[in-house]
């Protein structure tokens, strides 16, 4: 199924990406797509294809944590891209190529599961466990916690999925990223605050 729906998007996707990254490069002079290194299944590291949203010299940082850097590295059309996760359709690429499925927790960098341990010190049972249990599938160009709020527990909703990861629950978050895809995650959230 994933290899079946990301083939479906891949040709449209890329051909309006291909067009937006040759403007972004004309307009900005900045390569219009980057790699980073992300974990995937078996705690196997793969390159993550992204369009770009920051300035190339801080990708660095941006690797690191995009929030301590604020909006000033972020390229002018960087915030539209990311409130529609624009950005993400590059990992289409990475479904057809197994690296990723199409709906599963939301592939990390390893620095941020240091990040994370450190910041839940004294619950390395349930670390553990969280890191385990994403170890044993590929990540997600969509994920249970990027539909439920945009600054959520990580964890807490990375556990509600795998541990009920029924076609039910996968076809609200496929559905619903389409529905951010249209109309951004700003307007999203703020309905389901309102609901």
């Amino acid at each position: 199924m994933d290899v079946l729906i990301a083939g479906l998007l891949f040709v449209p996707a890329m051909l309006g990406l291909l067009i937006l990254a040759a403007v972004m490069w004309l307009t900005y002079g900045y390569p219009p797509f980057y790699i980073s290194k992300r974990v995937g299944r078996g705690g196997r590291e793969f390159s993550c294809f992204k369009l770009r949203t920051i300035r190339p010299h801080d990708n660095a940082g941006v690797t690191l944590d995009f929030a301590e850097l604020g909006n000033a590295n972020m390229l002018p059309i960087g915030k539209a891209l990311r409130d529609r996760g624009i950005d993400e359709l590059p990992q289409l690429l990475n479904v057809l190529r197994g690296d990723m499925s199409m709906v599963g927790p939301r592939p990390l960098l390893a620095l941020n599961f240091e990040k994370i341990r450190r910041r839940n010190e004294g619950c390395q049972e349930r670390i553990a466990y969280w890191e385990d249990r994403r170890k044993q599938v590929r990540p997600g160009l969509s994920g249970w916690h990027q539909i439920r709020s945009s600054c959520s527990d990580v964890i807490r909703y990375d556990l509600e999925y795998l541990d009920d990861p029924s076609l039910e629950r996968q076809l609200r978050v496929f559905l619903t990223s389409i529905h951010i895809l249209v109309v951004g995650k700003r307007r999203h959230f703020g309905w389901v605050a309102a609901a």
